[in-house]
């Protein structure tokens, strides 16, 4: 049975009831310091897939992520991350690249070996995000990433995929998340959030 998905109030998709993902946020940003994509975590679904496109920075600096939890604070250096790539180059060479941290106070999910200053002609950075219970009240919560990039001048292009945790008190759930550079603005970023429902209906 296809058709209008409602869900808790929310405007559901179309697709096929018990099945696939149910769009709950789309958020289109062209300016400003960071991309906030809060209150989108919920009982309603136990994991949820993030499609972040296009996404672009004013300096050549790294993309970091933060959750937020559930009292609307996103502090502590919970963060072990790690995330490994490839380089293609148009001169046809190939480079290992690779990210890693430990305790830090948000996730490094720069495409090994990309610039954040990617121009919109060059399609900027893209990722799928699938973040793992994040209203569970029993284990850590963690995102695995897959993500991609073509550099301004369109000479270089990276593929990645990584994994992070958040160590903080497994008690302690997930309303959002943050998407922002180290340094400078957002100049483009367009999210859309998927959840995944707890039960078959």
């Amino acid at each position: 049975m296809s058709g209008l998905l409602g869900h808790s109030g929310r405007t559901g998709n179309m697709g096929q009831i018990g099945t696939g993902e149910i769009l709950v946020s789309d958020v289109v940003q062209n300016s400003g310091t960071e991309c906030v994509v809060d209150n989108v975590f919920t009982n309603e679904f136990r994991d949820y897939k993030i499609v972040v496109t296009q996404v672009c920075g004013t300096a050549s600096t790294q993309w970091l992520l933060k959750f937020i939890h559930e009292d609307g604070t996103s502090s502590g250096t919970n963060y072990r991350h790690v995330q490994g790539g490839c380089e293609g180059h148009n001169t046809g060479q190939n480079n290992d690249q690779v990210i890693k941290n430990w305790n830090t106070g948000e996730a490094n999910i720069t495409v090994p070996g990309g610039s954040v200053n990617n121009d919109l002609a060059s399609g900027g950075a893209c990722y799928t995000f699938t973040v793992h219970g994040p209203r569970s009240t029993e284990t850590h919560k963690s995102m695995t990433i897959q993500s991609g990039m073509m550099r301004t001048g369109g000479d270089v292009s990276h593929a990645a995929s990584g994994y992070f945790l958040d160590t903080k008190t497994a008690s302690v759930q997930f309303r959002g998340f943050k998407l922002y550079p180290s340094t400078g603005n957002v100049q483009r970023a367009r999210v859309a959030t998927y959840g995944y429902r707890n039960t078959k209906h």
